[in-house]
C-alpha cells in the first residue's frame, strides 16, 4: 500500500491575499510565472523553471473543502506542496508504456504544488532538479511584477 497523501502548507511562502484579483500565469517559452498579490499587499512573482503540468480553476474558495486534498492539510489563500501525490502517481502510471520506464526514476525530482486563492486554484507538477527549483520575488507594485512577468530566463 503506497504511503498516504498529505498536503504541506508552506508557511514561508507568501500568502495569497483574500478579494484580490486572480493571479496571472505567464506560460509560454521558457519557465511558467505565476504572479498573485500578497496578504501583505505586495505582489508575489512565483517562477517553476520546469512545469510538466499546469492545473487552473475550479474549486474556488466557496467550495475549496469539495477538493480531494481538502482534507489533509489543503487550506485558504495559501502555498501548499503535497507529498505522495496521487496526480504524481498518475503521470507515472500513463509514462510506464515507455519500454525503458523506471517508476523511481521517473518520480524522482517531481513536485505536486497547489496555490489556493479566492476565485481558483492552481496546481502544478513540477520537475525540480538540482539547480531548477521554484522561487519567487516580492514586489512592490503590478508594474514591478510585470517586468519580471516579461523577462524570460529562468
Amino acid at each position: 500500500m503506497p504511503p498516504a497523501e498529505t498536503v504541506e502548507e508552506l508557511a514561508d511562502w507568501p500568502k495569497p491575499g483574500t478579494g484580490n484579483a486572480g493571479p496571472v500565469l505567464r506560460y509560454g517559452a521558457g519557465p511558467l510565472k505565476l504572479a498573485y498579490d500578497t496578504s501583505d499587499n505586495k505582489v508575489a512573482v512565483v517562477t517553476i523553471p520546469i512545469c510538466l503540468q499546469v492545473l487552473c480553476g475550479h474549486p474556488n474558495d466557496e467550495v475549496l473543502q469539495g477538493h480531494p486534498l481538502y482534507g489533509k492539510g489543503l487550506t485558504f489563500y495559501s502555498v501548499h506542496q503535497v507529498r505522495n501525490s496521487s496526480r504524481l502517481a498518475a503521470m507515472e502510471r500513463a509514462n510506464s508504456i515507455h519500454p525503458r520506464h523506471n517508476a523511481a526514476s521517473y518520480l524522482k525530482d517531481k513536485e505536486h504544488w497547489i496555490f489556493t486563492f479566492q476565485d481558483e486554484t492552481v496546481e502544478c507538477l513540477v520537475l525540480a532538479l538540482e539547480g531548477k527549483h521554484l522561487f519567487f520575488n516580492i514586489c512592490n507594485s503590478w508594474a514591478e511584477a510585470n517586468a519580471l512577468l516579461a523577462a524570460s530566463e529562468a
